[in-house]
């Protein structure tokens, strides 16, 4: 959460961490809510179910938390206290608006708009690499051999550092053990993609408008496509790249593909290599015997009844 909002928003003054307080206080309340309205009919959200009066209550505090800030970065720039609106997503997007409202008289994005892509990315951003994280931790932990040859990998090359640019590229196990990750609880189970123009996809008329809905976590687990071991965790299969996985270079799309695929792809994964290199070389994960296996599909896939894991400290000798 810290690293996304950071690289975000470079949330760091008093006024700002109260604002991420209440967004980290309400997140999964406010997740859990916006699938409910989601799955519902668009007329039903105005009617006064309790359910719905706490979104639309939960909707305002994340949305005027979001303004302030963007009203703290405009103000502060206005009143010549600052020269620019920052190098950060947030600070990008407003200086954008600035030069294109000067050029065309009308600003790019609108206050709703500027709230609706900080949303995006922070809770998108945060939501789905912890539920990457969360289920590689309870996948490693039931599985000792690759947790150890990912420990191991990790040992040899930070060499007792912090994880930087470097050693996280050159962790080829650990990437092997996330993509066999996304392959089992895709964050994403499907995505949806529409028509720009007519078109013809083999047999296929295609029409303007027209949307397709594509079931990511069905074909990540296909047989046909990943064989026989399908449902193991096998990280293996990823041995020798994304495209030689399975019998189809496309099968993998945890991230989509084409030009419209996830934007956060590379900040995701360094992110997720980052954290389990650090706890990896820091702590050893068991199975809790409380554990009750039950993937819940709510916006993201996630463990419906917790991820409990038995967390124990690495000694030194084992360095």
């Amino acid at each position: 959460m810290c690293l996304w909002t950071t690289v975000a928003f470079f949330i760091s003054t008093p006024r700002s961490n109260v604002a991420l307080d209440s967004e980290n206080h309400l997140f999964d309340s406010y997740m859990t809510k916006v699938w409910l309205c989601l799955a519902s009919m668009i007329n039903h959200r105005y009617l006064p179910i309790p359910a719905f009066m706490r979104l639309r209550k939960m909707t305002t505090i994340v949305e005027t938390s979001i303004q302030e800030i963007i009203m703290e970065r405009r103000a502060a720039v206005k009143a010549g206290k600052k020269s620019s609106y920052g190098a950060d997503l947030l600070g990008l997007m407003l200086s954008e608006c600035e030069r294109i409202g000067e050029d065309k008289k009308q600003p790019l994005l609108t206050m709703q708009q500027l709230v609706d892509e900080c949303k995006t990315f922070f809770f998108a951003g945060h939501e789905t690499t912890a539920q990457l994280l969360t289920w590689a931790l309870l996948l490693l932990a039931h599985d000792l051999t690759w947790q150890e040859r990912a420990r191991t990998e990790i040992l040899n090359f930070c060499k007792g550092k912090l994880p930087d640019f470097d050693s996280i590229s050159r962790m080829k196990t650990v990437e092997m053990i996330i993509y066999e990750t996304l392959r089992l609880f895709a964050p994403a189970s499907s995505i949806v993609r529409s028509a720009l123009c007519d078109m013809k996809i083999g047999d296929l008329y295609v029409k303007k408008g027209m949307c397709f809905w594509i079931p990511i976590a069905a074909i990540h687990l296909d047989p046909e496509l990943w064989g026989g071991s399908v449902y193991e965790f096998n990280p293996g299969r990823f041995a020798d790249g994304i495209s030689k996985a399975a019998k189809h270079p496309m099968a993998f799309m945890p991230f989509a593909h084409g030009p419209r695929n996830c934007i956060g792809q590379n900040f995701a994964l360094i992110e997720a290599k980052a954290v389990l290199a650090v706890l990896l070389t820091k702590f050893s994960f068991t199975p809790s015997p409380s554990y009750r296996h039950s993937p819940h599909l709510m916006i993201t896939t996630r463990p419906k009844y917790g991820a409990p894991i038995i967390v124990k400290r690495v000694s030194s000798s084992q360095h």
